[in-house]
């Protein structure tokens, strides 16, 4: 039999020889220390003809470097694969990836959760805002009130939603300032969706009940000259009524002697 080949020392690829392990089989081994700290048994001819260079990690890190090059900068629904963050460096131990979200926000995420397509937005998707919601309808909403909400982002008196009512908008602009706490807005002819400067007033505190008759005669006057202007022929309306023009007053009781 051969003497053995003293391989102790020696370096190969990843594997440093340290001294020869139990023989099985007829083959003879010698137990090798791996860069990642492992040590192992492997076959002196695995060894001297170059088959074997790492305990097994190599392999296993030029699968995840593959599987790391079809990540990096692709997109994942909304995500776009920035930079990988190692084990070491994550708390669960997993590799996870700094993504860009279409909507500008930046997120971890776990590699398996990008691949499987499991994880496509930084959160945005689940619970859109803005022009991403499915109601956006050009930033505007209509509440069950009858007013109409718009979308303003930076108004300092935005709700949650970041949404303010239309009409005091209209009129800030109108004004070129925010409006008070104290200040309101009142609809000339009680429509609350017509949010026209024109059918603004500015109130302070608060506004009383209902319109004023000359609003809803202009407004009435206004409707019939667009829609109906054969209606306003021959007619004088700016002729004082008398309660007996407008009114059937009732019958006076009669009063028993």
């Amino acid at each position: 039999m051969p003497d053995r080949i003293d391989l102790a020392g020696q370096k190969i690829g990843r594997l440093t020889v340290l001294e020869p392990s139990l023989s099985r089989k007829g083959h003879s081994y010698w137990k090798c220390l791996c860069e990642c700290g492992k040590e192992k048994s492997i076959n002196t001819q695995s060894l001297k003809q170059g088959y074997t260079k790492s305990c097994g990690c190599y392999n296993a890190d030029m699968a995840r470097a593959r599987k790391y090059k079809k990540v990096a900068g692709q997109k994942f629904g909304l995500l776009t694969a920035i930079k990988r963050i190692p084990k070491s460096e994550s708390l669960a131990g997993r590799t996870k990836w700094l993504c860009k979200c279409a909507c500008g926000n930046e997120t971890v995420v776990e590699t398996s959760r990008l691949t499987l397509n499991i994880t496509q937005s930084c959160g945005c998707k689940k619970n859109p805002k803005g022009e991403n919601h499915p109601s956006w309808k050009n930033g505007k909403r209509l509440t069950s009130g009858g007013y109409i909400y718009v979308y303003a982002l930076d108004h300092p008196r935005s709700s949650k939603a970041n949404q303010v009512l239309e009409h005091r908008l209209v009129m800030e602009e109108h004004l070129g300032r925010y409006l008070l706490p104290t200040e309101n807005i009142h609809h000339k002819n009680g429509i609350k969706t017509d949010n026209r400067i024109e059918n603004l007033e500015l109130w302070s505190r608060t506004q009383p009940v209902g319109q004023r008759v000359e609003d809803l005669i202009s407004f009435a006057v206004e409707i019939l000259s667009m829609y109906a202007p054969e209606r306003l022929k021959g007619e004088n309306l700016d002729a004082p009524k008398t309660n007996e023009d407008i009114f059937i007053r009732r019958p006076s009781p009669e009063v028993k002697v």
